[in-house]
């Protein structure tokens, strides 16, 4: 409503010297033809062309200033939406960069090779090893948070959408971004759940097997002084059957971790192409937004 009467204005304010001049005339014609003087006394015609004349040159330059701020405001509108749309491009790339499918892998490698003989890890190694995992863990939780924050890609389009007549499949492109984004991310976030698991189950049994060991090497000694062993078979039994069975999960994660190094060849792609179409439809959109054009220039 408001910008409507602001339009209403500007067309009176262009169109008054056109009116005056158009009742002058009248006013003219009025006193050639019955002699009646409509004017002022002491103001000719002359003067009225005058005024009329600098009226609307005044109306000319006030217009002229008036566009010319509007289209100011408009370029100065549009540039803190480029900014904005260029920084969530970022924000994207950064999140899809840290979906580092390598890292459960070389997690793996590394801790194989702290394996030894009888199964005892370095406690440090070990520690350090989970501080890696569960820092990665952290990461893909907080890009989620930057992401939703910063971006459009989670926010509800149902409204905007339904009632935009532009058919540019914003929402569409955002749905998928999400889908696969969060595939990746909850892949990555089980695989390392599981090697988390697996570090603490086999550091577990490398104490177990260590525990087992004194107590044979302490019957051994025992029964070399003639003495009765302190430990039992049941005792020694009961412990390894506490180990658990690491076979299945080291199925589990390789499985896991060969399909996690699929998705370079496929998912990764298809999301880096769904941000380049995020970012196209987003500066098609502000154009649109700010100058009204029906074709975007961001092809």
């Amino acid at each position: 409503m408001l910008n409507k009467l602001k339009k209403y204005w500007v067309w009176a304010i262009v169109f008054a010297p056109f009116m005056i001049m158009l009742f002058l005339h009248i006013g003219v014609a009025i006193g050639e033809y019955t002699g009646v003087n409509l004017n002022v006394k002491g103001i000719e015609a002359k003067d009225w062309f005058m005024f009329a004349a600098s009226y609307l040159g005044g109306a000319i330059t006030l217009s002229g200033v008036v566009l010319t701020l509007k289209h100011e405001r408009k370029l100065h509108l549009h540039q803190m939406n480029i900014d904005q749309i260029n920084k969530e491009k970022e924000i994207l790339t950064s999140a899809i960069v840290e979906l580092d499918l390598h890292f459960p892998a070389i997690v793996y490698e590394h801790f194989r090779e702290l394996s030894t003989k009888d199964g005892v890890y370095n406690g440090v190694e070990i520690a350090e090893l989970q501080r890696r995992i569960s820092e990665k863990q952290r990461l893909l939780n907080q890009w989620r948070v930057i992401i939703t924050i910063n971006t459009e890609i989670y926010a509800d389009m149902s409204m905007k959408c339904s009632k935009c007549k532009m058919k540019c499949n914003f929402a569409d492109t955002c749905k998928e971004f999400r889908e696969k984004y969060e595939n990746i991310s909850k892949n990555l976030y089980d695989i390392m759940s599981l090697l988390s698991e697996h570090i603490n189950q086999c550091e577990n049994n490398g104490f177990k097997n260590n525990i087992i060991l004194q107590h044979k090497k302490a019957n051994s000694e025992q029964i070399n002084s003639g003495e009765k062993p302190q430990y039992s078979d049941e005792d020694i039994k009961l412990i390894e059957n506490s180990r658990v069975n690491l076979k299945k999960n080291i199925y589990i994660i390789r499985d896991n971790l060969k399909k996690i190094g699929e998705f370079n060849k496929k998912e990764i792609p298809e999301l880096i192409g769904l941000v380049r179409s995020y970012y196209i439809i987003r500066m098609n959109n502000a154009e649109l937004l700010c100058f009204g054009n029906e074709k975007g220039k961001y092809n």
